[in-house]
């Protein structure tokens, strides 16, 4: 018993230290993620959730109404006469990490948009979404709040977060969908923060805030991996092996499989479709597309920001000591640019 206290002390103390360490020395995020489980199987935000994301560069806070949708008040399906709808599907960036409600990108689209349109905007972005998930929610709860325009962000994480889901395949050259549900940890994710001293450590701890995106980096590569090379043994045969992608093009195909989809169910709606080409980075004023070049997509509306990033050199549009979304002049130059696209291109008419 002696040893066993011995031990639990050393290990509190350590933490403590570590605690300390990363909090004055090398502080770490704060960025919870409130996800919760939804009627579909995916990934959702919790509903109500009202919660502080904190770094060195930002304190903000995040407000989820009671159908998982960021917004400071409720938003019922039904659209009112004379609104044009805009339903947004997205990853964090879509979310709006490390932005006020008032300083994300839709925020500014919305404020930049002619006094006649009505426009009201749902945001079901969701951080960790890929597009596999991204085209269930928009079938299963997109299409309920009955959109005028669906926007869709694009990100590069998006071809292995399409294969780590597991949701869609592609089988004699067609997109399948092989499984109903995708909740990586969410349900035990679901359970802890029931507890208040849980969900305390994770909304303040900085040495919880690394660890947990340690174990979380290292699970997901682990996953992509083992389920690229399950898919590509288990479901090429001999009728499809000259149709079937070889393991490199996998995921490029599958994304682009997917992207035709969310545009096909767009479509049945009667909306438009437009996709914000999210830019990677590799320094201030260098950025790049990773969105698919394909001609099969040469259909689909698509906004890359890197020219209007260009005029911007002077200015720090991605923060730097967190998770690299978007500053609030980033967002103001792609929220501009979004209006201005929208209605050159006569999507409200």
């Amino acid at each position: 018993m002696k040893r066993l206290l011995k031990l639990i002390l050393l290990i509190g103390y350590i933490a403590v230290l570590a605690e300390v360490f990363l909090r004055f020395l090398s502080p770490i995020p704060i960025l919870p993620r409130y996800v919760s489980t939804t009627d579909y199987g995916i990934r959702g935000n919790m509903p109500n959730a009202d919660y502080q994301h904190i770094t060195e560069e930002y304190d903000i806070n995040v407000k989820i109404n009671s159908k998982g949708v960021r917004s400071n008040k409720e938003i019922e399906y039904k659209k009112s006469a004379g609104i044009i709808r805009i339903v947004t599907l997205g990853d964090s960036f879509m979310l709006g990490y490390g932005a006020t409600l008032s300083e994300t990108f839709l925020s500014q689209m919305l404020n930049s948009m002619p006094d006649k349109y009505k426009v009201e905007i749902i945001n079901l972005g969701v951080s960790g979404h890929g597009t596999a998930e991204e085209l269930l929610a928009l079938r299963e709860e997109g299409k309920k709040y009955e959109p005028d325009v669906v926007l869709l962000s694009w990100h590069g994480t998006d071809y292995d977060d399409n294969i780590r889901s597991g949701l869609f395949d592609i089988k004699g050259g067609y997109l399948t969908q092989v499984n109903n549900s995708y909740l990586p940890a969410v349900k035990l994710r679901e359970y802890l923060f029931s507890f208040k001293l849980y969900e305390f450590i994770a909304t303040n701890s900085q040495l919880y805030g690394w660890l947990r995106e340690l174990v979380s980096e290292v699970v997901q590569d682990f996953r992509v991996e083992l389920i690229s090379l399950f898919k590509v043994q288990q479901s090429v045969s001999k009728s499809d092996k000259h149709n079937y992608p070889r393991n490199k093009d996998k995921k490029r195909e599958l994304s682009i499989h997917l992207l035709l989809e969310v545009k096909k169910e767009v479509e049945s709606m009667g909306a438009k479709f437009i996709v914000f080409d999210i830019p990677s980075r590799s320094s201030r004023t260098s950025f790049w597309s990773t969105f698919p070049e394909d001609v099969r997509l040469s259909e689909i509306l698509v906004y890359n920001p890197i020219k209007d990033f260009s005029y911007n050199k002077k200015n720090i549009l991605y923060w730097e000591k967190s998770a690299g979304h978007f500053t609030p002049i980033g967002n103001q130059i792609v929220g501009k640019a979004l209006a201005e696209l929208l209605e050159k291109k006569k999507y409200f008419d």
